[in-house]
């Protein structure tokens, strides 16, 4: 068994080097970091007995002495090695099978580029794509998928603003929340008197945190309760019962904080009544939306808030997370003015926005010819 030790920029070019000297046969002994590199040990005709009946090994001029402790770095960095070639042959398979496509589905992988543009999830773009009739021209096909988004975004069945009921608004931190709750309070308080609203804070975590919403509930006249626990909760309710509109503010906690189920489970047991939404931000990216709402999805979600539409650049992560996770959507909201900014979710408003965002942040790509069409495909969508 030979074995040399070589020293690299990073292990890349370490393992290039070693593949270029020994052959693609050749085993990774040990490996470890150094100021301006990195440093690994290889061999040929790799013994895996040689620990036991060799107590040294002789190098070359350019060699060192290998330790059996340095067996699970040797590991790791074989892990590394393979992941990344895993990742490069992932990538190269998926743009054969793409180039494929584009062959033989020329409309169709048009289509997707155009909604993977929006930033529309390539596994949901794959879907709506799938569907286009390829006997379409590229005008009417994006008319129809962008008719198809707009047919996969449902409403919230509950009219809060006219029906009233018991609302809990759930969310990560700082997705907006308490603005929310302030502009829906408001809103209902105009049209059907203060006299029928009344405010319930969870939030018990942050120092202060609830002091938003009562000094907003003061300037409306709106009574706000702080509780604590299952029971507080479910007596407030009750003290409360004559309201028409109850709304409850949670405390803002990460998707992976784990006191999010306790917080979850204490709204699930506190009444039948309490119907659940959940607050979303258009600004998050698409990994953290999954997340969220996976964690959330421990309760019955009736609905969703889009927050933040004024600040996102890009609207198709939130769309997506929506379609694919069938979530009703009930109310957007853009800007901090309490009541005005916010609105019914309407899909085809939502869809106008993205294509919009979609059209300003574009960079073309026009491999197949097809142009987007954004505002006929929008309008003849509507």
């Amino acid at each position: 068994m030979k074995i040399k030790r070589y020293f690299a920029s990073d292990m890349r070019a370490a393992i290039q080097r070693v593949r270029e000297d020994l052959g693609p046969d050749a085993v990774i002994l040990s490996n470890r970091k150094l100021d301006d590199g990195i440093e690994i040990s290889a061999a040929t005709d790799y013994d895996e007995n040689w620990q036991e009946h060799q107590e040294s090994v002789e190098f070359d001029a350019d060699e060192s002495h290998v330790h059996p402790s340095d067996q699970a770095a040797s590991i790791a960095a074989v892990g590394e090695e393979l992941k990344y070639l895993r990742g490069l042959l992932e990538h190269q398979l998926s743009g054969l099978v793409w180039g494929e496509q584009e062959r033989q589905h020329p409309l169709r992988a048009g289509v997707f580029r155009q909604l993977a543009e929006l930033g529309i999830s390539h596994r949901l773009a794959q879907r709506v794509a799938d569907q286009i009739p390829e006997k379409l021209d590229a005008r009417s096909a994006w008319k129809e998928a962008l008719h198809t988004l707009s047919r996969d975004i449902c409403p919230a069945s509950h009219d809060l603003l006219g029906d009233g009921g018991v609302y809990a608004l759930l969310g990560p931190t700082g997705v907006g929340k308490t603005t929310t709750i302030a502009k829906l309070a408001a809103r209902f308080a105009l049209r059907h008197g203060a006299e029928n609203v009344a405010l319930l804070t969870t939030d018990n975590f942050r120092v202060g945190a609830h002091q938003q919403l009562s000094t907003f509930a003061r300037i409306m006249g709106i009574p706000m309760q702080v509780v604590e626990g299952r029971e507080a909760l479910t007596d407030a309710l009750e003290q409360f019962r004559e309201r028409r509109l109850v709304l409850i503010d949670t405390a803002g906690m990460s998707q992976r904080d784990i006191r999010l189920s306790q917080q979850v489970a204490m709204i699930s047991a506190s009444s039948p009544r309490v119907k659940c939404y959940l607050v979303l931000s258009a600004t998050s990216q698409s990994q953290v939306l999954e997340e969220t709402v996976r964690a959330f999805q421990k309760v019955a979600i009736d609905g969703t808030v889009v927050t933040k539409l004024d600040e996102s650049a890009c609207l198709g992560g939130v769309i997506s997370s929506i379609i694919l996770n069938h979530l009703p959507v009930a109310y957007v909201t853009e800007g901090q003015r309490v009541p005005e900014d916010i609105a019914p979710a309407r899909a085809q408003s939502l869809l106008s926005r993205a294509v919009a965002l979609g059209k300003q942040q574009k960079q073309p790509l026009n491999r197949t010819g097809i142009e987007p069409a954004y505002a006929e495909g929008l309008a003849s969508a509507r």
